[in-house]
């Protein structure tokens, strides 16, 4: 995402040289074309300069780019383009962007995200499956970072969009709200019962801008 106004900023640079290393395949968004003296087209071509700068490869260069007014809820992928919505980003999405690897058939494990609270269920931990399945009510294994406790869902939700939506199975793969567990933390792994392994977390660097 790069503002047509600023170019690229400093953070820019640092998320695209770690995605780059992952070999992750990007997306560029140019925002706020509806700002005034925005320069898209400029915009872009620094874009590309700090691609060849970051020595990104010839697939990952070429990368469809998208145009945007998030103000104004809409984005297109040409600026002659006429449009009322931002569908194109999620087509954009489908299209070029492989679906995470995951386990369906495994035991149950996932890496806590996040954390919610709720006046009513508690602390809600938030994280995607990676392995298996989860039921509502099931026993599971919290692996922390010192010890490994147990405990019991009490309700399982999913996502609608903004919504979250109680469910009582989920599948690996999709991103959950669980709660029941008081003391959820984030980089706990909630795993199934009998195979409590834990999922390394990964390592959060310092800011790059102070």
């Amino acid at each position: 995402m790069v503002d047509a106004f600023e170019g690229p900023m400093p953070q820019t640079r640092e998320v695209l040289k770690k995605a780059l290393a992952l070999n992750l395949k990007p997306i560029v968004v140019i925002n706020k074309i509806d700002r005034p003296g925005a320069e898209p087209e400029k915009a872009l071509d620094k874009v590309i300069e700090l691609f060849i700068e970051l020595n990104a490869s010839d697939e990952q260069l070429d990368f469809p780019v998208i145009y945007a007014s998030a103000k104004n809820g809409i984005a297109k992928m040409n600026l002659s383009d006429d449009s009322d919505n931002i569908t194109c980003i999620f087509d954009t999405i489908i299209d070029k962007i492989e679906p995470p690897a995951c386990d369906m058939d495994g035991t149950m494990q996932m890496l806590v995200s996040n954390i919610d609270y709720d006046d009513y269920l508690g602390r809600i931990a938030i994280g995607r499956i990676e392995r298996g399945k989860i039921k509502n009510g099931m026993p599971v294994s919290i692996c922390k970072q010192e010890k490994n406790t147990q405990g019991k869902i009490a309700k399982l939700f999913t996502y609608m969009g903004l919504k979250r939506v109680e469910v009582d199975e989920v599948d690996a793969g999709d991103i959950v709200a669980i709660s029941g567990i008081p003391d959820i933390s984030i980089g706990d792994t909630i795993c199934d019962l009998a195979n409590p392994e834990k999922i390394p977390f990964v390592n959060i660097d310092e800011p790059t801008v102070s």
